[in-house]
């Protein structure tokens, strides 16, 4: 990484051999930091909005993605994790209402 700090790929896979490490704030700061390197890179911030639903809940990667539009910008690959996002979410609570869960 040293040698190469604006390749983000090999930040990324820094984050994922650390991803057995119980330590999610440390996972999560090196992700926004990456995030924060290359704030176009949609890619990246999915990435942060996946681990965010993973490890907190769709509450959390909902409010991040709901951020993300709200800073502005190219917002379309934003909305369309949200609506995705939103869409399992009601279709889970379906799904539930139909097991009587």
């Amino acid at each position: 990484m040293e040698l190469y700090p604006a390749e983000i790929g090999f930040r990324k896979q820094l984050v994922n051999s650390t991803s057995t490490n119980s330590d999610r704030t440390k996972r999560k700061r090196k992700l926004r930091t990456i995030v924060e390197a290359k704030p176009a890179d949609s890619a990246s911030e999915l990435d942060l909005v996946r681990f965010l639903f993973a490890v907190r809940g769709p509450a959390a990667a909902r409010k991040e993605l709901v951020a993300r539009i709200e800073a502005g910008g190219e917002v379309f690959p934003y909305q369309i994790a949200l609506a995705d996002l939103d869409f399992a979410q009601a279709m889970s609570r379906t799904a539930s209402n139909y097991c009587g869960i």
